[in-house]
């Protein structure tokens, strides 16, 4: 189990229900996990290659096995 700041409580996530995306700051779409199981237990991984150097934004929504949905984004910077 694991407890976010606000005090919700996230279970193991369902993976058929749960999607990852990375972006460029431009919105183009680079690599998404719709469709494909990439959690296990309480992580996911999306496997992609290495980006150039640029700004990127990940989103996020998973879905727990008790129904719980936790949804987010944050950005990261790549320099040569």
């Amino acid at each position: 189990m694991f407890r976010w700041r606000d005090g919700a409580v996230l279970e193991r996530i369902e993976p058929s229900l749960s999607v990852v995306e990375i972006h460029t700051a431009a919105g183009k779409l680079l690599a998404t996990s719709k469709g494909t199981a990439i959690c296990v237990d309480k992580t996911c991984v999306l496997a992609m290659e290495p980006p150039g150097p640029g700004s990127y934004s990940v989103t996020y929504r998973v879905l727990s096995e008790d129904g719980h949905v936790v949804e987010g984004s944050y950005e990261f910077h790549l320099s040569d």
